[in-house]
C-alpha cells in the first residue's frame, strides 16, 4: 500500500514539475517574464519588434509596445524623439526648425493620422495657415475655387486640429497674404489620439 502511495506521489510530482516547466517556458516565450540581461542602467523592454535595451528611467511609459520617455530626448539610431505626456498619451514635438521663405512661395505641411496636432507659429510678418483636405489642396494649388477646413491669420498663431484623429486626408499650407517673403519659428506638437472610427474628411 505504501509503495502504491509513493509511486502515485512520484507521478504527481513529475506531472507538477512538468507543468511548472511548461508555465515558466511560456512566460519567457511570451515575454511576460523577462530577465534583464541589459548593461547597468538599462532595462529590457518588450517592444513591438522584440525585447530591446532602453535607459532605465522612472518616467518611461509604454504605448503599443514602444517605450517613450517624459521630457527626455531619446536617440534611436539617427532619430531623436522629444517627448512629453498629456494625461497618459505621448505628445511629440514634430516641427521646431526655423524656416525662411522667399517671395511668392509657401510652406506645405501634411497632418499626421491618429494624432491631434497643436499648431504654433510665430512669424516676422502676417501669415495665413490654411487647412484643407487633399482634393481642395489640388484646387488651391491650381488657383481654382476651394473650400478650407480652417484658416488662421496673424504673426502668432496657436490652435489645435483634431479632425485627423481618424483621417489621413488633411494638409496645410502657410503663406504670406501679399506674396512677400516671411520667416517662421514653429513649435508644432502632435498628441497621440487614435480614433476608433473615421473622422472629418474620411467620414463616408
Amino acid at each position: 500500500m505504501l509503495n502504491r502511495i509513493g509511486a502515485a506521489g512520484a507521478v504527481v510530482s513529475v506531472v507538477g514539475m512538468t507543468l511548472l516547466a511548461i508555465a515558466v517556458m511560456y512566460l519567457f516565450y511570451t515575454h511576460t517574464f523577462i530577465v534583464n540581461l541589459c548593461p547597468t542602467g538599462k532595462n529590457l523592454i518588450d517592444t513591438a519588434i522584440g525585447p530591446m535595451c532602453y535607459p532605465s528611467l522612472n518616467n518611461t511609459i509604454i504605448v503599443d509596445g514602444k517605450p517613450y520617455y517624459n521630457n527626455v530626448t531619446v536617440v534611436n539610431g539617427s532619430t531623436q524623439i522629444n517627448f512629453e505626456v498629456v494625461g497618459k498619451e505621448p505628445l511629440l514635438s514634430i516641427w521646431n526648425q526655423n524656416i525662411s521663405e522667399p517671395p511668392k512661395s509657401y510652406i506645405f505641411l501634411t497632418i499626421p493620422d491618429t494624432f491631434s496636432v497643436h499648431m504654433q507659429y510665430v512669424s516676422n510678418v502676417t501669415t495665413d495657415i490654411i487647412i484643407m483636405d487633399n482634393k481642395n489642396y489640388i484646387a488651391w494649388a491650381n488657383k481654382q475655387p476651394y473650400t478650407a477646413v480652417a484658416t488662421y491669420t496673424g504673426t502668432g498663431i496657436s490652435f489645435w486640429f483634431n479632425e485627423s484623429d481618424g483621417c489621413a486626408g488633411y494638409v496645410a499650407v502657410i503663406t504670406q497674404p501679399n506674396n512677400g517673403a516671411f520667416s517662421l519659428t514653429p513649435h508644432e506638437t502632435a498628441l497621440y489620439a487614435p480614433s476608433n472610427h473615421s473622422t472629418g474628411a474620411c467620414v463616408p
